[in-house]
């Protein structure tokens, strides 16, 4: 299974981090089947569970250093940006590139109601053309409030070169599928 190495051993961190991969993995491999087969809302039943297993990525975040010095800003926000990719993939059935790909207003977008959805045009996948749009997907709303303070405050510390939502966290470059898997 992608990302499993074996038990994780007691703090470590990279245990814990393949651990939750692991389990986000299953997590959206059963909430891809539910969708695949006409269950409606399957995000939003698994969202709880899913919110409590990720909160541990949210733990370094915000706060302070191990020496009780306050964190850089830039580090929160790579703390942040890596917490919310995996949530929004524990939790919405699609590819990791549809995820790099994220635009805030193009395929990003708030509704009038204050949910997010992730909306793709023909045009942004190579089968668009037989199949047209996709239907909106849903992100978790527990997943709303880090988003939103992403986008609002913590995004530019990164100082990003892309109107995508991520970016790498050295360069600012567009999130590529390397980059990506480095984060982990």
């Amino acid at each position: 299974m992608p990302g499993w190495h074996g038990p994780a051993k007691p703090g470590s961190t990279s245990a814990l981090v393949r651990l939750l991969r692991y389990v986000c993995f299953v997590s959206v491999c059963c909430v891809s089947a539910q969708h695949h087969h006409g269950v409606q809302h399957a995000a939003s039943r698994v969202s709880l569970d899913v919110a409590s297993l990720l909160d541990p990525l949210l733990l370094p975040a915000p706060g302070l250093t191990c020496t009780g010095k306050p964190r850089v800003r830039r580090e929160v926000a790579a703390s942040l940006q890596r917490y919310l990719i995996v949530a929004i993939l524990s939790v919405v059935p699609d590819r990791q590139r549809t995820l790099r790909e994220l635009e805030v207003g193009r395929t990003l977008l708030k509704q009038d109601d204050g949910s997010w959805v992730i909306k793709h045009a023909a045009a942004d996948y190579k089968t668009g053309r037989k199949y047209g749009d996709r239907p909106p997907l849903l992100i978790a709303p527990f997943i709303y409030p880090e988003l939103e303070a992403f986008i609002d405050t913590w995004r530019q510390e990164l100082a990003p070169k892309t109107s995508m939502l991520f970016c790498k966290f050295r360069t600012g470059d567009p999130l590529d599928m390397d980059a990506l898997h480095d984060m982990f």
